[in-house]
């Protein structure tokens, strides 16, 4: 039986860190080259080797992290689960490995001693930052470990992904800005574009990766990962607020209740002014809330998610009505948003609804011609589509392209989304090449604008693919699936309805041949 794959205690790393801080070293790899090689040049050990045995120990946790990360991420990661998992042991391989002749040894020892730490210990730590653009998903022996970690199985290997403190902080003041930040990051994942500091070992690391599950289901098993991260962070911004609401709301009733039942009056000003920051507060945070609800719900609609998606902008109406009244942006942004999901519940009814109220909201802040109005216009044709009813349809598209061309212009990818959804129509209605051409104008604006690997693209790829099949250019239709299920594959993984139905699609058209 081999021996036991070792670690050190929090408290290491904790006092290597301070050192660090003190000789004003910033990334692992400057602490390597400032403090843990000086240390152990004359035994040309590693560092582990030369610490006390109490605070060495087998280890608990194996440590995923890239050398250009500040030592502080690194550290900060392991604190946040030492807090939840005392008494952990953490691998960590700048002062689990010797770092001296470093490059001289084979890519096989290096294989071997992490593929033998990751399976003898069960559960990897990856670091990852920052959120949107991971460095470690850049670097191949990152990419190496993440494969063993995945590879494992989750029987065998527990895997994963923890951000730092500030780069949580991050993602939720992104998220409460714009929710489009986490798809953006798994659209970002190309493990296939990753470097080494050794040519070499990038070589070797490629070759194991495309000999075991390959680069694409790897994309799709990280994303996977990143995807469920993503939601849960998500989920978590909304509930940091819930207390807060909760508190606000009790203090304004206990604050009123005080007031009807009090017999003696104060100054009327002081009084006027305790209750209007009383109130404000308890505003503020609803609004916050409000707003952490909505972009959460956005970003659970653009995974699939419907009905749950639903619910939190249910909560957000709510709020936005009560709080900041009928006719504010962000109530009609609510209504907006929630049409498209209430359509593809199939409750097409209140649907129209929220659309029609949208978008007298949006016309009187903003005017016809804006391209919050167009939204609606192009949203409420959506419904009219599900409902079978073209000609309406089709009328709302052009009122929307209409203004869109005006406002935004050719290349802007809500244009290219009015020109594919007046594509459908027509192809529903027979016309198919009048769809193709309408389906090409949305491919080209969405390679322009978006790029490739988008799921809007992979979309218009599968769309142009429906009207092949229409016309019988199945092996061009083929293409097209295949194209469209290669980025809905990586982005989404085989769990989204979206790549499900691609794989419907080309399943019936190789019926079809």
């Amino acid at each position: 039986m081999s021996e036991r794959a070792k670690g050190v205690r929090i408290e290491v790393l904790r006092d290597l860190l301070k050192e660090a801080q003190e000789e004003g070293l910033t990334t692992t790899s400057e602490v390597c080259n400032g403090l843990i090689k000086p240390r152990t040049e004359e035994k040309q050990c590693a560092y582990v080797d030369t610490l006390p045995s109490d605070l060495v120990a087998d280890a608990t946790v194996f440590v995923s992290h890239a050398w250009r990360y500040d030592l502080a991420d690194s550290v900060d990661v392991m604190e946040q689960y030492e807090a939840e998992h005392p008494g952990s042991v953490f691998w960590f391989d700048l002062v689990m490995n010797s770092q001296h002749g470093v490059e001289e040894r084979p890519f096989e020892w290096w294989c071997h001693t992490f593929q033998h730490s990751i399976e003898q210990i069960g559960t990897v730590v990856l670091v990852l930052a920052p959120w949107s653009s991971p460095i470690p998903l850049t670097r191949s022996w990152c990419l190496f470990e993440i494969m063993c970690s995945l590879n494992a199985g989750r029987e065998k290997v527990d895997f994963q992904i923890r951000l730092p403190a500030k780069q949580e902080e991050h993602f939720v003041s992104s998220m409460c800005k714009r929710s489009d930040g986490a798809l953006k990051a798994l659209v970002g994942v190309k493990t296939e574009a990753s470097e080494a500091h050794l040519q070499s070992d990038r070589e070797n690391i490629f070759k194991a990766v495309e000999a075991t599950i390959g680069f694409q289901k790897l994309n799709t098993m990280v994303n996977n990962h990143m995807r469920d991260w993503f939601l849960d962070q998500g989920l978590r911004a909304v509930q940091q607020l819930e207390p807060l609401v909760k508190r606000s709301k009790d203090e304004l009733q206990a604050a009123s209740s005080s007031n009807s039942n009090s017999d003696s009056k104060s100054d009327s000003n002081s009084d006027s002014n305790s209750d209007s920051n009383s109130d404000n507060n308890s505003d503020n945070t609803e609004v916050s809330y409000a707003s952490r609800c909505h972009q959460f719900a956005n970003m659970l609609s653009s995974f699939g998610q419907h009905a749950r998606a639903l619910s939190f902008y249910q909560r957000a109406l709510d709020i936005r009505r009560a709080v900041l009244g009928e006719e504010n942006v962000y109530t009609a942004d609510t209504y907006n948003n929630m049409v498209v999901l209430l359509s593809t519940l199939g409750r097409y009814d209140e649907a129209l609804e929220a659309s029609s109220k949208a978008r007298a909201i949006y016309s009187s802040l903003f005017g016809e011609d804006h391209a919050d109005t167009a939204g609606t216009y192009h949203n409420s044709a959506l419904v009219y589509r599900a409902k079978g009813m073209y000609k309406e349809a089709l009328e709302n598209y052009h009122k929307a392209l209409g203004i869109l061309l005006k406002v935004n212009g050719e290349e802007c990818a809500n244009t290219a989304t009015t020109y594919s959804n007046i594509a459908l129509v027509l192809d529903r209605l027979g016309e198919h090449e009048q769809a193709l051409e309408h389906y090409n104008k949305a491919l080209a604006i969405r390679h322009k604008v978006l790029g490739e690997d988008h799921p809007d693209t992979a979309g218009a790829y599968n769309n142009i693919a429906n009207v092949y099949d229409s016309l019988g250019r199945f092996k061009d239709a083929l293409a097209c699936y295949a194209r469209a299920l290669a980025i809905r594959q990586r982005v989404f993984g085989d769990d989204h309805p979206d790549t499900a139905a691609t794989y419907n699609n080309m399943a019936v058209t190789h019926k079809l041949q």
